[in-house]
């Protein structure tokens, strides 16, 4: 399918991997947030949608976007060759995805940006700003006590309670913030510390996924479900992470999350993290 002059259209395929690679490696215009995958896995697993555009055999663009969960979707990779049509290759590309991301369900699709390139060309792609996801830290190096929650304690995750903390982040979070099964076992992997709160009779209420990186620790998931929201059931989790990880000499922690989500601001500044100023935009788009 011919958009622009020369420009040839096509779904990824496995021939395209190591000119997909130099394209992300060698270009400015690159956009990935893959969570806990790496793009080339991404690629070669994720099943979603994606797009390359090339003139004659040279590859010069690529567009993923996730397989829609509950009717939402991320853009998780875009990418165009320098000195390139940058905005008529991603219109291009992103035509050619929508009748596949309606046929799949989607009703909308977000973008997290970690660059500010894509915002020139966004709103073209009919794409608007929604909100900021807003880094918090904590870099205090006193013991916490950890609170009492009567009826509730803190356990390390197991691999059979990954259904429970699957049903638990749908519950918790409406779309596009949900993770899907696969993301959520990936992040279980990767995580140094995964813990669920759980009630006498088995109950699991919520959990928690932190890893490590160079300069500390990073909570990058934390879910109760509706009904036990506002008993403690999250300070009780974060606490108890706090101190696992104070234990092993680990006193910097890190969390993101909306800057709409008040309530979680709210139980994050009690606990004693401080915004850092290092804001990531949202934009978001309808499928008509």
């Amino acid at each position: 399918m011919s958009v622009l002059p020369g420009l040839t259209l096509s779904p990824y395929q496995r021939q395209h991997r190591i000119a997909a690679q130099e394209l992300l490696t060698s270009s400015f215009h690159v956009h990935t947030h893959l969570d806990w995958f790496d793009v080339e896995d991404w690629l070669a697993n994720s099943g979603s949608p994606v797009r390359v555009a090339s003139r004659g055999s040279r590859l010069i663009g690529m567009m993923g976007v996730s397989t829609p969960l509950d009717g939402a979707s991320w853009l998780r990779v875009a990418a165009i060759r320098d000195y390139q049509d940058t905005s008529g290759v991603l219109s291009a590309l992103w035509e050619d995805l929508k009748p596949e991301l309606r046929a799949l369900g989607a009703q909308q699709v977000a973008a997290l940006l970690l660059r500010d390139w894509p915002e020139r060309y966004l709103p073209h792609l009919g794409f608007h700003y929604l909100e900021d996801v807003v880094t918090l830290r904590r870099s205090d190096s006193r013991e916490m006590t950890e609170p009492m929650l009567p009826g509730c304690t803190v356990r390390p995750m197991r691999t059979e309670d990954l259904p429970a903390v699957i049903a638990a982040d749908h519950a918790a979070f409406l779309p596009p913030w949900q993770l899907g099964g696969e993301e959520l076992r990936r992040a279980e992997v990767s995580a140094a510390w995964s813990t669920v709160a759980v009630t006498v009779s088995g109950e699991i209420l919520g959990y928690q996924m932190t890893t490590l990186y160079f300069d500390g620790a990073h909570l990058a998931r934390l879910a109760v479900l509706p009904h036990a929201r506002s008993k403690g059931v999250g300070r009780l989790l974060v606490t108890s992470m706090l101190r696992y990880f104070w234990r092993r000499g680990v006193y910097g922690v890190t969390v993101n999350t909306q800057d709409s989500n008040e309530a979680a601001q709210h139980v994050y500044a009690r606990l004693g993290f401080e915004r850092t100023g290092y804001d990531l935009p949202v934009w978001v788009m309808d499928l008509p």
